[in-house]
């Protein structure tokens, strides 16, 4: 499960990276591809808070500007990769205790916080495609495709 997750989190630096990439076109990031970029950032944020155990508040849907986002996306994507580096198997299946944003209290495996982080990110990921789609800000769209992904790392090991 930890190689799986590896692998996961890879995807996401990889996918996030080529949205920051386009964003980067000082054409392309408009408010609400911010919006979303920055909130991509805050969840990746406040459930590494919640896994570490550490009661942080993140604003989730404060936007920040594109320097900010590049910044705090290195951070947090390096601050998950040494997390999930530390993980044994048997980690996967611990129940994280957390206060959600309504403050409700909940307990959920690491396994599935995980896999929700995923999701989530994939999912604001395609509506910041589709609103460069949109505005036809951006002529090629950054593919993001976890398949475009795992084809591209197995070129990268065959030669």
């Amino acid at each position: 499960m930890k190689d799986y997750f590896l692998n996961l989190f890879a995807y996401e630096r990889w996918a996030n990276g080529r949205i920051l990439a386009a964003l980067e076109e000082p054409r392309y990031a408009d408010e609400r591809c911010l919006d979303l970029f920055s909130h991509i950032i805050a969840a990746q944020q406040t459930w590494l808070s919640r896994v570490l155990r550490q009661s942080r508040y993140v604003p989730l849907w404060e936007r920040h500007d594109l320097m900010e986002c590049a910044q705090l996306y290195r951070q947090v994507a390096q601050s998950w990769d040494h997390f999930l580096t530390q993980t044994t198997e048997a980690d996967f299946a611990e129940l994280i205790a957390y206060r959600n944003t309504r403050d409700e209290a909940y307990e959920t495996p690491l396994r599935d916080i995980l896999a929700h982080l995923i999701n989530h990110d994939t999912y604001h990921r395609g509506q910041l495609v589709e609103e460069l789609k949109v505005r036809k800000l951006i002529p090629t769209m950054p593919v993001t495709d976890y398949i475009v992904f795992v084809r591209e790392i197995a070129d990268l090991k065959n030669g």
